[in-house]
């Protein structure tokens, strides 16, 4: 047997499946024994998109997760989302931002990828952006069926994109991503399976000297969003932004 400890706020429930069966079921902070193997944990915190961790446990090992430092959900992101069970819509508004001027730390959300009306592989159509000042200066992150793009933007000049193969099945229906925003670096990683990320970009300060003259001094000085020109969406759940030190 092992112990799983989980700490969570006093109002959430959780639920623990196992073997495509649910284990148990409470409500707050749990400690509990159970046998080794994988296990999945949801959180289902009030007005909050589920939180969903995957551990593994070892017999005789005693692990703790941390559902509770995260800052999850919709709350500060601007009206104009619609929602459909765990899944928020957004279509169209330009730039779309998280209301925490100077984020830093980790952003994680699950993307749906709409193949339907708008093909994974026909041309770049998830977009965000990291360090937004203003709509001058920000990073923009970009990807398709096949690549991702970083392009800076600065005092309304954008550099030349940069253009990597990043390998995502083709069968994926969605992706996990984060994005680890440091003072002088950030991190893109994607996974399909809520573990085992794998590494987009890892884009440092050092790798971008026009980023220092005057206007931006650090990653983290602006906010983090989404670009929605014209009428493109996007459609995530999972939202946490989890503050440095996690």
């Amino acid at each position: 047997m092992a112990t799983l400890e989980i700490e969570v706020a006093a109002e959430t429930d959780i639920t623990i499946q196992g073997r495509n069966q649910t284990i148990k079921q409470s409500k707050g902070p749990t400690k509990l024994s159970l046998e080794e193997g994988e296990y999945q944990v949801t959180a289902h915190g009030p007005g909050h998109v589920d939180t969903v961790a995957t551990v593994a446990l070892e017999g005789g090992e005693t692990k703790k997760i941390n559902l509770l430092s995260a800052e999850n959900g919709m709350e500060l992101w601007p009206q104009g989302w619609s929602q459909n069970g765990g899944w928020f819509q957004r279509r169209g508004g330009g730039f779309v931002l998280y209301d925490k001027p100077g984020l830093s730390g980790i952003v994680e959300f699950t993307a749906k990828l709409h193949r339907s009306h708008n093909p994974f592989g026909g041309g770049p159509h998830l977009k965000w952006v990291v360090n937004f000042l203003d709509d001058r200066n920000y990073i923009l992150f970009q990807m398709d069926g096949k690549y991702f793009y970083r392009t800076e933007v600065i005092d309304g000049n954008r550099n030349a994109p940069q253009k990597i193969q990043h390998h995502i099945p083709d069968h994926s229906d969605f992706v996990n991503l984060q994005i680890q925003i440091q003072p002088g670096r950030v991190e893109n990683r994607w996974s399909v399976n809520g573990g085992d990320w794998k590494i987009l970009d890892d884009f440092g300060m050092s790798t971008a000297p026009s980023l220092f003259k005057g206007k931006v001094q650090s990653f983290n000085e602006g906010r983090f969003g989404f670009y929605l020109p014209g009428h493109d969406e996007v459609e995530i759940s999972n939202f946490s932004h989890y503050a440095p030190g996690r």
